[in-house]
């Protein structure tokens, strides 16, 4: 990083604007979380309006969107409701509501206002002082509503405070700063939204990019929903993990797994061969039950029985653990689990026949069973 805060010093002081330009797009190619030399890039960009369109796209941060909404290019309504999608649920999300309070007429400002006074946000007692002047008539509803939402403020209050760099750097950062991101995700896992968690994710993994386990946090979340957006999301997170520790391998492997359960194979293919042979035969796919579900997990297996992947065959006839677990499960209809009773990966034949019988599979039972003698 001191090696560009160097070569851009040295081409301020030659005034080299083109220069200048190419320091600022090997910075922003390189890290494109730096927010701050988006800004410098789009100030020497000669098309500023593409600048900002791919720094938007490529670095969700607060700070850039204000900046935007304050230039001519952001200067919409529309740009600041896009602004509010993004970071209504953000604690500091008052920066944007702002803006967009002040574009928008009474009527929709009354309805905004009431719809932020249930958000957990820093500035939340000053939009609770708006609604009272704009409705007095429920000054008692406004104080009940108030009331747990101000609790909900007082304990991200206790996470937000220990966090002190909420921004992109390559420095590393401090062991107890990543603990306080754990236990921030953990809380809000457990007692936020769905659009609060992805926001509080998103705000994470801009900070700690370097660093694999808090991109792997997120792909496990993104991968247990069920909401069609989150598909786009996952796969820009997965593109993005994989630029900033391009080194992790799990992430990959991940990624692959997940591109062969749609049928995605040449790719999956394509990412596994950047992966060293050690490192695949090390993965774990327990860790793809905790990621992708037990139910995800069947289908690695079953691909591989079919596809002969020797070196995953391998390692999972190294993980009994796990296969007894998987024929255990009762969510999973038996049959799926022939292929690795044909590999001779079943841990346990009697029970297994029990259950295809329980399910009325009985052609499948027949088989099994015959081997039984």
């Amino acid at each position: 990083m001191d090696e560009f805060k160097t070569l851009e010093e040295s081409v301020k002081q030659a005034k080299d604007k083109e220069a200048l330009r190419s320091v600022y797009r090997e910075l922003v190619t390189r890290f494109p979380f730096l927010y701050g030399y988006w800004l410098k890039a789009i100030q020497v960009s000669d098309d500023p309006g593409s600048t900002w369109e791919e720094a938007l796209s490529k670095c969700q941060s607060l700070e850039l969107w204000v900046e935007y909404l304050k230039s001519p290019y952001g200067s919409s309504v529309a740009a600041a409701k896009k602004a509010v999608d993004i970071f209504g649920c953000h604690f500091q999300g008052h920066h944007v509501y702002d803006i967009y309070l002040s574009r928008i007429g009474p009527a929709e400002r009354k309805e905004v206002i009431r719809e932020v006074l249930e958000i957990p946000l820093y500035h939340h007692a000053n939009y609770m002082k708006l609604a009272q002047q704009l409705d007095a008539d429920k000054e008692d509803y406004f104080k009940s509503l108030s009331l747990n939402v101000t609790k909900s403020i007082k304990e991200i209050w206790q996470f937000e405070s220990h966090i002190k760099r909420f921004y992109f750097h390559p420095q590393e950062l401090e062991k107890s700063e990543l603990d306080a991101w754990k236990s921030y995700l953990s809380y809000m896992e457990k007692t936020g939204s769905h659009k609060q968690i992805k926001t509080l994710y998103r705000r994470c993994i801009t900070a700690t990019a370097l660093y694999p386990e808090f991109w792997l946090l997120y792909i496990r979340y993104l991968l247990r929903s069920s909401e069609e957006s989150d598909k786009n999301e996952l796969l820009n997170i997965f593109k993005l993990a994989m630029h900033h520790v391009p080194q992790n391998t799990m992430i990959r492997e991940t990624y692959a797994l997940k591109l062969e359960l749609e049928g995605q194979f040449e790719e999956a293919r394509n990412l596994l061969t950047q992966c060293s042979i050690d490192s695949l035969v090390a993965f774990d796919i327990r860790n793809n039950i905790e990621l992708m579900q037990i139910q995800n997990a069947v289908y690695e297996i079953e691909y591989i029985a079919q596809t002969k992947s020797l070196h995953r065959v391998n390692h999972i006839k190294q993980s009994p653990p796990v296969i007894e677990e998987l024929f255990k499960s009762e969510k999973i209809d038996p049959v799926i689990l022939m292929p690795l009773y044909s590999e001779g990966l079943c841990p346990d034949l009697v029970q297994y026949t029990h259950r295809l019988k329980s399910a009325g599979n009985i052609r499948e039972f027949l088989i099994v069973d015959s081997q039984l003698g």
